[in-house]
């Protein structure tokens, strides 16, 4: 009977030993976790090659123990040296798989963390909409699941930064104003520079450049006293950028200079090829084309070696720009060559990312509910344990147990299965959503190399005419396209800033053509209306491309709504010699934009010896 009990309270105590045995691991591993975490921080110190190595081994290391509460924090602490060093992709799956440990340890807050990073990854390479959609994913997490009044400040500035880049002034201050009552309710007076420098972006946008001035410059000295490069760089970087936008060349040249410096202080190669990328259009602007190629080729030097394809194809461009207004073509086509791969390789990417994240967050969702059930089960596994030990004694107890396990596996079964069912019919609903934006994504990335080919063929008749015009047409085309490239990600923007887009345009086609070429415009309040970006643009184009212009035929080029809701572009219809039949490419695609996103089609047609396009007007509501 002695040796029975014994044997009992041997089988009882084995797991408290084996999980203490296993808890000293753990606790082992996390204190190497911080030192390594210690060394490789944000500010003035820079990570090293070899820390790559370090830092896997002990993902390894924890790994083996089962330490999982510690997985999530090695894959992010591995993704800051990589970022660190400039290796943004690999970075980029560090972050991922932290975000993937996180959901599998069931942590919602400690998942909201990791999204948080993962976005301002993004928002670095200017992948806006990406980021914005880990933020919001992020601050919902957090106002659901925590009442952690600095971290929802956090996420609302994060948010904040985003819609700054992508124009949406008025958003971005009304999440920077509830970061404040967040920060404010918390009682968090900490980086509360960070909201200074968000608020002198949104000055800067706006054109009020003395307060961004010196919101800028108001934690420049205590930045400095810290050593803190990381914030200098940003400083200084909003500095520059202001004073380029004032128009004043001086200071912002010092400006970049300074930012650079800091950047190269603590080994930040990506902000560096960025930097040198916005020093050389400065220098660009103002003509000075010599210091502005070695700009650019530095960019594209720093960008090659930390695989940026973002800033390559930003360097690639000027570059192309530069070499075609000195004649240089065959160069010129290179990088104009170069520009236009990455581009498409960036788009396609993105798509896939975009696909690969929705099947992801699928695949966890489903992995989320199996495990949740699987320790369920587990957890009432434990419980059997003990009444079988206990039902040695109480056979009629262990009896009433075991029917109960049954019951209750069975319901667990049934829960799992028609979960399993809700989440296929969304996936089936997300992936044919994600076939329209893919669709929508194809036919928007079909408009830049239209435009661009068309302006380079007018480029190419210019310079054979008049070398100095060619010149002073390509730096306005270099600043037109820079504004389209801004625009490409969006789906809609007001009518009014397409409007100026068209007067771009139409001015450098006034390069070519004089007065022989005239735009009416007639438009009562554009500001209350949407359209696709380049419409218009794209409208006009095909005009002046498909008619002839001369002394003896001069083309007028009218815009008028006729109606509510309704814009009308129309002009003689005086069709070139010779032209082979247009392959209307240019309004099908216009054509499906709309359908996409309203559901309306537009009309086009012939009457009077005119040719016009009818394209709906969306209301900015």
């Amino acid at each position: 009977m002695l040796k029975m009990r014994l044997a009992v309270m041997f089988l009882l105590w084995m797991p408290g030993i084996s999980a203490l045995q296993a808890q000293n691991r753990c606790d082992l591993l996390s204190q190497r976790l911080d030192s390594l975490d210690s060394v490789v921080r944000r500010g003035s110190d820079v990570a090293r090659r070899e820390d790559i190595a370090v830092t896997r081994q002990l993902q390894t290391d924890i790994a083996q123990a089962a330490c999982l509460k510690l997985l999530h924090q090695s894959d992010a602490l591995l993704g800051r040296v990589y970022q660190q060093l400039g290796l943004m992709s690999a970075a980029e799956a560090a972050y991922f798989m932290a975000v993937e440990d996180a959901r599998r340890l069931g942590d919602s807050l400690v998942v909201a963390y990791h999204l948080g990073t993962l976005g301002d990854l993004y928002t670095l390479e200017e992948q806006y909409e990406r980021a914005l959609l880990q933020h919001y994913e992020a601050l919902r997490l957090e106002e659901a699941h925590g009442n952690n009044m600095s971290d929802i400040a956090t996420s609302r500035q994060r948010i904040a930064r985003v819609l700054i880049q992508t124009g949406r002034l008025e958003e971005a201050a009304d999440y920077l104003n509830k970061a404040l009552e967040a920060k404010r309710a918390a009682g968090d007076t900490t980086r509360l520079g960070v909201i200074n420098i968000l608020f002198a972006d949104i000055y800067r946008r706006q054109g009020r450049y003395q307060e961004a001035v010196d919101n800028y410059l108001k934690d420049i000295p205590k930045r400095k006293s810290g050593n803190n490069y990381e914030g200098l760089i940003i400083n200084y970087q909003g500095l520059a950028q202001t004073y380029v936008a004032w128009g004043q060349f001086e200071p912002a040249e010092s400006y970049y200079l300074l930012a650079l410096e800091a950047a190269q202080k603590i080994n930040r190669k990506r902000r560096s090829g960025a930097l040198w990328l916005e020093l050389g259009e400065l220098y660009a602007t103002h003509r000075k084309d010599s210091l502005a190629r070695n700009c650019f080729l530095e960019a594209l030097a720093i960008s090659n070696e930390v695989d940026s394809p973002t800033f390559q194809s930003r360097a690639g461009y000027q570059l192309a720009v530069l070499y075609a207004a000195e004649g240089r073509h065959e160069e010129a086509f290179r990088y104009l060559m170069q520009h236009l791969s990455l581009k498409d390789s960036l788009a396609t990417r993105n798509a896939a990312l975009r696909v690969e994240d929705l099947r992801a967050k699928t695949e966890l969702m489903e992995k989320d509910k199996a495990i949740a059930v699987l320790d369920r089960e587990n957890k009432k596994g434990r419980t059997w344990v003990r009444f079988l030990l206990v039902g040695l004694l109480v056979l009629g107890a262990f009896t009433t147990v075991l029917v109960g396990l049954y019951r209750s596996r069975n319901r667990a079964w049934l829960e799992l299965k028609a979960e399993q069912d809700h989440i296929r019919r969304l996936l089936a609903e997300k992936e044919a959503m994600l076939q329209l934006v893919s669709r929508y994504e194809s036919l928007r990335n079909q408009i830049n190399p239209h435009f661009l080919f068309n302006s380079l063929n007018s480029l190419a008749s210019l310079i054979e005419v008049d070398k100095n015009s060619a010149v002073h047409f390509t730096h306005r085309f270099a600043r037109m396209y820079r504004s389209i490239l801004e625009l490409g990600d969006q789906s809609l923007i007001p009518l009014a800033q397409e409007l100026e887009l068209v007067k771009s345009y139409m001015y450098l086609q006034t390069m070519r053509f004089g007065d022989n070429l005239q735009l009416q415009l007639d438009i009562a309040q554009p500001e209350t209306y949407c359209v696709p970006p380049f419409a218009l643009q794209l409208l006009v184009e095909n005009a002046i491309k498909h008619n002839i212009i001369s002394d003896a035929r001069p083309l007028a080029i009218r815009i008028y709504a006729p109606q509510d809701g309704l814009l009308r572009v129309e002009n003689p219809l005086q069709p070139r010699q010779n032209e082979s039949a247009s392959t209307g490419i240019g309004l099908k695609n216009l054509n499906e934009r709309y359908l996409l996103l309203c559901g309306r089609p537009i009309r086009h047609g012939q009457e009077n010896g005119l040719f016009f396009v009818e394209i709906p007007l969306i209301l900015e509501s």
